[in-house]
């Protein structure tokens, strides 16, 4: 029995130590693949940009061979003597042609609808724009209307130059109807509320104005000026922008 009891198997030191250095070997390098990886990702990333870009103009021009192909079988089944074969091309081309008149009818509506909208736009803004001036051109003219006040007729005698004769009937008086305007609606009120002491602010400037003076575009200009001035200097508030005088008549 004890003859026959099976003997422990040898253990083979040289494989052992052979195996323990091949694991090692590759630990070392799996880490110095990794290092070199991190240490190369720019160039790898420019590698791999490149490799798609080739690949993309060989689909593209894999594609076209395609393309041409297919257009070559299409046209050569058109002139086949197989009927089916020809029918089949024949359609195809109609179905073509058909789609091609589509897509330039509806680029052409589309043009149209494109100038069609901007001369609308054109339109709109044209009439934005008229409307703008006619609220504007309505609201300066109430704004005149509630500035705008006539002051009335005035009856004055003419200062008497010297070596001034007068022919017989004449009188040196002269009649003038006089209206201001004013810078706001309150200043008006003021002056439509003492109009009597408006009134004699004009009558005292006239009666130092002879008839040449009246006669002259000089003078009548020099005359409007001194009116306005004298009104302003009078009105504790608001100005006087324009006077008009009208009416005007000599005896």
């Amino acid at each position: 029995m004890a003859d026959q009891k099976e003997q422990a198997p040898e253990v083979d030191l040289a494989s052992l130590e052979q195996a323990v250095q091949a694991a090692a070997d590759k630990a070392e390098r799996e880490q110095s693949g990794e290092s070199s990886g991190e240490s190369n990702e720019e160039p790898n990333f420019e590698h791999s940009t490149r490799a798609v870009a080739a690949k993309s103009k060989s689909v593209a021009r894999r594609a076209s061979q395609i393309m041409g192909s297919l257009w070559g079988e299409v046209i050569g089944a058109l002139f086949s003597k197989d009927r089916l074969a020809r029918r089949m091309a024949l359609l195809f081309f109609l179905g073509l042609s058909g789609i091609i008149a589509a897509l330039g009818l509806a680029y052409h509506r589309y043009v149209i609808l494109t100038d069609l909208h901007k001369l609308e736009l054109a339109g709109a803004q044209e009439t934005s724009k008229n409307l703008g001036d006619f609220i504007q051109k309505q609201s300066e003219h109430a704004k005149k209307k509630f500035a705008t006040l006539a002051l009335g007729k005035f009856t004055v005698d003419l200062k008497v130059v010297e070596g001034m004769t007068l022919s017989r009937g004449v009188l040196n008086v002269a009649e003038l109807e006089i209206t201001i305007e004013c810078d706001n609606k309150e200043t008006r009120y003021y002056i439509e509320d003492h109009l009597t002491r408006a009134r004699d602010q004009i009558t005292g400037v006239l009666t130092s104005v002879d008839r040449d003076e009246l006669l002259t575009r000089e003078g009548k200009h020099k005359l409007k000026k001194r009116l306005l001035d004298h009104l302003n200097a009078w009105l504790p508030n608001g100005k006087v922008e324009e006077l008009f005088i009208s009416n005007q008549l000599l005896n």
